[in-house]
């Protein structure tokens, strides 16, 4: 069985109880064992809630209902989905952006100096650490007191990458 636990930080954690029961001549003896869900029966859990909270969504509401889970999901602080801003090829705009339990609406910010930048251009981006350090010229990073970035990019089925989904955390 599955249950929340309050850890020493104050933090929710998920953790799985099994209860054993053990006859003895008068009575029973209960053996609990207490661990932390696998990380396969976590990604399991995540994808189910991302599945369950896009199931009936479509268009802009899939997109927004995606991005939300997305977020929640993981636990960073941002979630967001941009394509290249009508008439520009040096500035993004986002489809969804949610950040910290809300959706934002239509930001566009520069790519350049960007981490981005990468990812438009076709490159998967994952940096766990210190990303204001590897790309300093993006302000919008350091204003939002992000460390650590994770950038796919979204491609159409010929090939040509039209934007990006990217989680920030702090």
């Amino acid at each position: 069985r599955e249950l929340s636990a309050l850890a020493k930080d104050g933090k929710l954690v998920e953790i799985e109880i099994a209860l054993s029961p053990m006859p003895l001549p008068d009575g029973f003896f209960v053996l609990a064992s207490l661990r932390a869900p696998s990380p396969q029966r976590r990604l399991e859990k995540a994808v189910q809630s991302i599945f369950k909270a896009t199931a009936t969504s479509l268009g802009t509401d899939f997109i927004n209902a995606l991005v939300s889970a997305l977020g929640a999901t993981t636990g960073v602080d941002c979630a967001l989905l941009a394509v290249l801003a009508p008439g520009s090829t040096d500035r993004l705009k986002t489809v969804a952006f949610w950040q910290k339990g809300r959706l934002l609406e239509g930001i566009e910010y520069p790519i350049a100096g960007a981490p981005c930048e990468l990812v438009i251009k076709g490159e998967d981006m994952v940096i766990l650490e210190r990303v204001q350090e590897a790309f300093p010229l993006d302000h919008d990073l350091a204003r939002l007191g992000v460390h650590a970035y994770i950038g796919v990019p979204l491609r159409a089925a010929s090939g040509e990458v039209l934007g990006h989904l990217i989680l920030l955390h702090s």
